[in-house]
């Protein structure tokens, strides 16, 4: 479904500029009505049919006018404007993405209407994977990040989720936008209706093709998040057909978070460093994971891997009669920055029987 927007500025140029934008990039998402005179957009706005109404701050708008089915924001000329005449306000001059993102955000937090079909095209064959380590120091996230990279370059639509207590995302991926995790938490918790439009806002994507969430600001936010938070959330995101993998950066604690991330995942990588305490772990952590969902009569690791990351020939070994299949592995990268770890990682092809198209 589209969101009807409508925009007043006297600015034409900036008016077709926009329109181009939108109907290249969105058109599944937009449908755009520019106006330059404030009595013909007010006449479109009255007839119920626009959804988001944003005027340049050069025209006063009587917001009674407007319906009360309308979202309406002022269109700042200036970043450091939040508010004009008492109305929220979006900065105009900014990249198309970022603008449109805004829009969204604005129009999830405050319509009352319930939007459906608002999705991709895509049938969901949303695969989740999650990467996980029961010691610390083994890299896990590297890992992890440096596998989402390897699934764009051959073709995939890919989301890194960073489930972890302290996670942190944004050492490997940047992106523009102004909100973050903690933002799709509250409305996750808050049960929004239009959580897929908040979940889409909030998106942001890395330069090299990933998308990911920025981590809050506040590492408690994740830890409030339960089994029925994750269970909201990845339906949602499996459900919008928006991606092929979704790739979840997890704490292999046994509570009931895990296991319902567990519950979604085709495949679970762990990861260790070879190192005695690493494999010791590595072996209890397993025993205890099987035990418990032998209790509970579940699956948890449908179809488990082992990826060996920091391996030294001195002080690492492999671990026989794990039941996991290997992916190989990698030594220490020493003096390394992350990114240049993450293209070893890439090059070295372990990740092939994880994804292979």
């Amino acid at each position: 479904m589209k969101i009807k927007l409508a925009l007043l500025d006297k600015d034409k140029n900036y008016l077709e500029r926009l329109s181009t934008v939108f109907l290249n990039k969105y058109p599944d998402r937009i449908e755009f009505y520019s106006f330059s005179d404030p009595k013909v957009a007010l006449q479109c706005v009255q007839s119920g049919k626009v959804e988001v109404f944003l005027a340049n701050e050069q025209f006063e708008v009587n917001v009674a006018d407007i319906p009360e089915n309308t979202c309406f924001a002022y269109i700042a000329e200036n970043a450091e404007t939040e508010e004009i005449h008492g109305q929220r306000t979006i900065f105009k001059y900014q990249r198309a993405e970022t603008f449109y993102k805004q829009i969204l955000d604005f129009y999830a937090e405050n319509t009352t209407k319930v939007i459906s079909g608002y999705s991709s095209n895509h049938q969901n064959t949303t695969e989740v994977i999650s990467f996980g380590s029961f010691s610390g120091g083994t890299g896990c996230s590297t890992v992890a990040a440096a596998f989402c990279i390897y699934a764009v370059r051959r073709g995939a639509r890919v989301l890194y989720l960073n489930l972890e207590r302290f996670g942190t995302t944004d050492s490997f991926f940047h992106g523009e936008g102004q909100t973050d995790f903690g933002d799709v938490l509250y409305a996750v918790k808050s049960k929004r209706n239009n959580l897929n439009i908040k979940l889409e806002s909030t998106l942001r994507q890395d330069a090299s093709g990933v998308y990911f969430y920025a981590s809050p600001k506040v590492a408690l936010d994740l830890q409030e998040m339960d089994e029925t938070d994750v269970k909201t959330l990845l339906d949602e995101l499996c459900a919008s057909g928006r991606y092929d993998c979704i790739i979840t950066d997890i704490d292999l604690d046994l509570n009931p978070k895990v296991e319902k991330i567990l519950e979604y995942s085709s495949k679970i990588v762990f990861v260790s460093d070879g190192t005695d305490i690493s494999n010791m772990k590595l072996e209890r952590g397993l025993q205890t994971m099987r035990l418990w969902a032998q209790q509970k009569n579940e699956v948890l690791m449908s179809q488990a891997y082992l990826y060996y990351n920091k391996f030294s020939n001195k002080t690492s070994k492999a671990v026989q009669g794990l039941d996991l299949e290997e992916l190989g592995g990698v030594p220490r990268f020493e003096h390394a920055t992350t990114q240049q770890v993450i293209e070893q990682l890439i090059n070295i092809p372990n990740f092939a029987k994880l994804y292979s198209k």
